[in-house]
């Protein structure tokens, strides 16, 4: 069996009841104007942590909103991300809420998972400092 990433409906949160626990979300990004974006949109509730760095713990059994690398997706419950289509003369430079607004397209929610053999074999390599 392949790693499994599945694309689900994307959600706003003026769907969710409030049963929905904001412990179980988190953003991660380290770029203000899409914290602001992901807030006006209403892809997040506004009470949610933003974080700009995470590890495995951070981000287990949650449902993050941001970009992760394939091993810290595959702990998460979901990932949703919002595409960015950056223009070649706004790379590299820090964008503005209203820049954010012109490029970011529809969130995607993904959930990563991975096989058992391919599981073992990540947490074999990480413990043995292959990950640098």
């Amino acid at each position: 069996r392949s790693t499994l990433a599945r694309i689900l409906p994307s959600f706003s949160w003026s769907n969710v009841g409030p049963h929905m626990e904001i412990d179980m979300y988190i953003i991660v990004t380290r770029h203000p104007a899409l914290v602001t974006y992901i807030k006006a949109k209403g892809i997040a509730p506004e009470n949610t942590p933003v974080v700009s760095h995470v590890t495995g713990d951070d981000v287990r059994d949650k449902n993050v909103i941001g970009v992760l690398p394939m091993h810290l997706a595959a702990l998460a419950n979901t990932i949703t991300e919002i595409p960015l289509r950056i223009p070649e003369y706004l790379r590299g430079k820090e964008l503005s809420y209203t820049d954010m607004q012109e490029v970011a397209g529809d969130a995607v929610t993904y959930v990563v998972k991975t096989d058992g053999a391919y599981d073992m074999s990540l947490r074999t390599a990480f413990n043995r400092g292959l990950n640098n």
